[in-house]
């Protein structure tokens, strides 16, 4: 009876199970003799007669090929080889589909909008089918310099559950591209909280906890865009008032901000009257 090999066969991996199999051998570990005795000389012998004897490396290396169905070690170095380099060119592939479909410019002749857009989605969905390659392929494209690409790449690692995702979200909130940003705070925002979260950045009730990594919306309120600005005020605005004075602060702060919109949402978040025209905003 043959093991499976893993889905993702690593030559380190199986080098170190050779190793680990040898010092079980080396300790009269009867759990190695399954294996062993796939050598010729170990073949139908008990346990005790397997550990009384002296194996080489390269002996548990042929025995661990033959556990797995293969010849010989040389032919399961090969097979796992191949394997790489074909996973390395689909990735390779993939990548360069996703740029070339992501990063166009958009309709051309005989071509609508939404067939654009349209295609750019398929390939997006595809990316997130496909596991950990879609995942690859999009972190590759969030270092891009193309602003089609890292705003992609945004709405992406908002609809996956990858913990990659947070970190390469947090970066581009302060992307260059004001729809990067926009886009990487909307979905952070989502991402850390769903519950209280719309798609559209609307918090519809308030948080009864404040999740990790909210502080992080704090820089942005700073933002050149107002845009943005007012983004990351919706975002902090279902955490003011449960004790975290960063929070609270940086709202309060924003009550003197020179654009009356920004102060009328910070006053809004803060549930106070906003300093420019006397009101509570509802």
């Amino acid at each position: 009876m043959t093991s499976q090999l893993p889905t993702d066969p690593s030559l380190k991996h199986l080098r170190l199970q050779a190793k680990n199999i040898l010092k079980a051998f080396s300790r009269g570990d009867s759990s190695c003799c399954g294996v062993l005795r796939h050598l010729h000389q170990f073949k139908d012998k008990p346990d005790v007669r397997i550990l009384a004897n002296e194996v080489s490396l390269a002996e548990v290396q042929f025995a661990l090929a033959i556990e797995y169905g293969f010849k010989n070690w040389a032919e399961l170095k090969k097979y796992v080889v191949e394997r790489i380099e074909n996973k390395n060119d689909s990735f390779v592939r993939n990548l360069t589909r996703a740029r070339e479909i992501i990063g166009s410019k958009g309709p051309h002749e005989n071509s609508t909008q939404s067939d654009w857009e349209k295609q750019r989605h398929g390939e997006m969905m595809r990316l997130l089918e496909m596991g950990d390659e879609g995942v690859r392929v999009m972190l590759e494209l969030a270092k891009s310099e193309s602003g089609k690409h890292k705003s992609l790449a945004a709405i992406f690692f908002g609809l996956t559950d990858d913990k990659r995702g947070r970190e390469v979200l947090q970066d581009l909130m302060h992307d260059e591209v004001v729809m990067v940003r926009s886009r990487a705070i909307r979905f952070y925002a989502a991402l850390i909280h769903p519950d209280i979260c719309k798609g559209d950045m609307a918090f519809h009730r308030r948080a009864t906890r404040i999740p990790e990594g909210a502080e992080i919306f704090i820089p942005c309120l700073r933002d050149s865009s107002i845009k943005i600005r007012m983004q990351s005020i919706g975002a902090l605005s279902a955490y003011t008032g449960m004790g975290n004075s960063a929070i609270d602060s940086a709202l309060e702060g924003l009550l003197d901000d020179t654009k009356h919109k920004i102060r009328h949402a910070a006053a809004k978040a803060l549930a106070c009257n906003c300093p420019s025209c006397g009101v509570v905003p509802t």
